[in-house]
């Protein structure tokens, strides 16, 4: 499990790094060490919290989503071939308009336009209520993974096997 843990800490940098690198951009401008303790303390709560809730939605539905996804291993490698494609084609199309198109026109792009006001729509959500809606989020993630495991465990006891 360490080995996972630093597996994905190394991979997840990628998408983590210039979020992390504006964390600290953030703290040098506040005005006391303390508030830029409070800021990377925030930070490593928010990203604890959602990793915990994603271990612990992964492993109580591990074994009935893992029986429901086993029919789609044939086809693991297109679908995450396909992903991988369009997240890259929109990151290559975005990053083309920001270097080439005049700024203005950026927001009026329909998809770039599209992306930007769901990402301002989530960060204006979690900023409305002082993170009450993210963290609302989060435990009703974690509330639903763990009444679908009793849910599956329940159906388990009564077959007669004990799930491990």
């Amino acid at each position: 499990m360490v080995w996972f843990g630093a597996a994905y800490a190394i991979c997840s940098l990628g998408c983590t790094l210039s979020i992390f690198v504006a964390l600290v951009g953030a703290s040098l401008a506040t005005s006391s060490v303390i508030e830029g303790t409070i800021v990377f303390a925030a930070y490593g709560f928010g990203m604890a919290t959602m990793l915990m809730a994603l271990s612990v939605c992964s492993a109580l539905a591990r074994d009935g989503l893992g029986k429901r996804l086993k029919r789609l291993l044939p086809y693991k490698q297109r679908i995450a071939s396909g992903l991988l494609l369009i997240a890259g084609s929109y990151l290559t199309y975005y990053w083309a308009r920001v270097i080439w198109a005049p700024p203005r026109s950026l927001g009026d792009d329909p998809l770039v336009g599209a992306m930007t006001r769901f990402a301002t729509l989530v960060q204006g959500a979690a900023a409305s209520s002082g993170g009450k809606v993210a963290l609302l989020i989060a435990g009703t993630v974690v509330a639903a993974g763990i009444a679908l495991a009793m849910w599956q465990w329940s159906g388990d006891e009564s077959s007669g096997t004990v799930p491990q």
